[in-house]
């Protein structure tokens, strides 16, 4: 588990957990009644903090670091001005080498390989290409991928499969690899609100959100 809001989580289940048997022990054994008062406030208190964590500290964490990722691509597309002009042309094709050129040699490889697939799904209109190679780099990447990286990509395919090559099933399948991969990450969050709209998308009434619990 390397999330730390899922370790808090945990953390402060078990500590809560102890609590409230050493309480319910004493309440229930009569060496101090007034325990199973004290065992009933400490699952409230749990349940708070509980909220608090998932109604404020999640989504606080989630905004910082989106900006902490926005900014870091923004850095990184500024010394990317050149090819940014050369796709601001309406030369795609050329702006798309320069990106394979960056995946290979770079220094933000994954950053680059997505630059390149925007281009591949979009203006040069060949999404099957873009998915072959963000699912290639995604299987061997030049670097081992961050869990934010893995998760961009994921989307990204979400993206291709769903609005570019009409496979909604292979979007569905990314979707669920993303959350077996990161069941209580930060971006579990992210991935289940993805899926959620794809169903809802795909099925309309026939799909509830409740089906996911």
């Amino acid at each position: 588990m390397n999330d730390p809001l899922g370790i808090l989580r945990f953390g402060l289940g078990a500590l809560f957990l102890v609590a409230t048997a050493v309480a319910l022990v004493l309440g229930l054994t009569g060496v101090e009644p007034r325990a199973m008062i004290l065992a009933g406030a400490l699952w409230t208190i749990y349940g708070v903090a509980r909220a608090m964590i998932n109604g404020f500290l999640e989504p606080t964490a989630d905004w910082f670091a989106g900006i902490l990722g926005n900014g870091g691509s923004m850095l990184r597309r500024s010394g990317h001005s050149e090819i940014e002009a050369l796709a601001a042309r309406g030369r795609y094709q050329d702006a798309a080498e320069r990106w394979f050129a960056e995946v290979a040699s770079g220094e933000a490889p994954a950053e680059a390989m997505l630059q390149r697939a925007a281009l591949l799904a979009g203006p040069l209109t060949d999404p099957g290409s873009a998915a072959a190679e963000l699912t290639q780099y995604r299987d061997a990447p030049r670097r081992p991928l961050t869990a934010a990286e893995d998760v961009t990509i994921g989307l990204a395919l979400v993206d291709i499969y769903e609005h570019r090559l009409n496979e909604p099933a292979k979007a569905m399948f990314e979707l669920r690899r993303l959350l077996d991969q990161y069941p209580a990450s930060r971006h579990a969050r992210r991935i289940r609100g993805t899926l959620a709209d794809l169903k809802e998308r795909r099925f309309g009434d026939a799909y509830t959100p409740e089906q996911e619990q």
